[in-house]
């Protein structure tokens, strides 16, 4: 549970996190985070109004939301077409004059895809900001997750709510955490919940392979025992042997003086 993190613990995580905080100032670095997706929800006034109650130095950019407008800002401008293709065309090449523009200045790209219409757009800002190597969060309900399996995967973060962005450019810029973890009472740190990191790696393998090592010594110590029963065993057949042949020589000399004194 969470509250078995030790007081000491708490405080020592709260200095490092006041060391990793810079306060706004003139001189801190704003960040730039482009908001990409679907524009049928208020997912981008949710993340506005958390990182101003949160006072993070953050600059929020996006395309245009209004449907209508992006529709028809090249007409609008440049005067009409008679043909849909070309009509598209030019309202979509004014579009992405803006949306590549922002994406490239951008440190940060957060891309939303909704559960109810196909984001065509927003899978392709994705994979622009991907190649030009920028950090990527999405943002989206679980239920689609597998279908943007590949696009998670470029994705530094994967996020459910708008609120896990606002809470994740706050641990990002200033090093903050929420007051509850996403699990509540439920949460368990790392260190109770899967050990220590960078455990001793001797520890680690004694108690990992310490019953198989200990049979392989005594495997061994069988071996080096059998061996040397085995050169006693040796020595011992050696030692009769000589007697007996010892034995025998002498009977041979003893018959063969024998024959002598009978023959003679």
């Amino acid at each position: 549970m969470i509250s078995a993190i030790t007081a000491k613990t708490t405080t020592t995580r709260i200095l490092q996190r006041c060391l990793s905080t810079t306060p706004p100032s003139p001189t801190t670095k704003t960040w730039q985070v482009y908001l990409s997706g679907e524009i049928h929800s208020d997912w981008r006034e949710v993340i506005a109004t958390g990182i101003t109650s949160k006072n993070l130095p953050v600059a929020l950019t996006s395309p245009n939301t209004s449907h209508a407008d992006s529709d028809d800002c090249g007409a609008i401008i440049l005067g009409m077409e008679e043909k849909r293709p070309n009509w598209d065309k030019i309202g979509a090449n004014m579009n992405n004059l803006r949306t590549k523009t922002l994406i490239a200045d951008a440190d940060i790209v957060v891309v939303r895809f909704g559960p109810k219409y196909r984001q065509w757009n927003a899978a392709f800002d994705a994979g622009y900001a991907a190649a030009l190597g920028k950090e990527i969060i999405t943002l989206h309900p679980p239920e689609i997750s597998h279908m943007l399996k590949e696009v998670n995967a470029s994705a530094s973060v994967v996020c459910e709510d708008a609120t896990q962005v606002v809470d994740t450019l706050a641990y990002v810029i200033r090093g903050e955490l929420p007051e509850s973890p996403r699990d509540g009472e439920e949460f368990v740190p790392i260190a109770d919940r899967l050990g220590a990191g960078n455990p001793n790696p001797w520890k680690v393998f004694w108690r990992r392979r310490g019953a198989y090592c200990a049979s392989l010594l005594h495997v061994f110590l069988f071996l080096v025992l059998q061996n040397k029963r085995s050169e006693g065993m040796k020595r011992d057949n050696e030692n009769i042997f000589l007697a007996m042949v010892h034995r025998y020589t002498n009977t041979q000399k003893v018959t063969r003086l024998d024959e002598k004194i009978l023959g003679a």
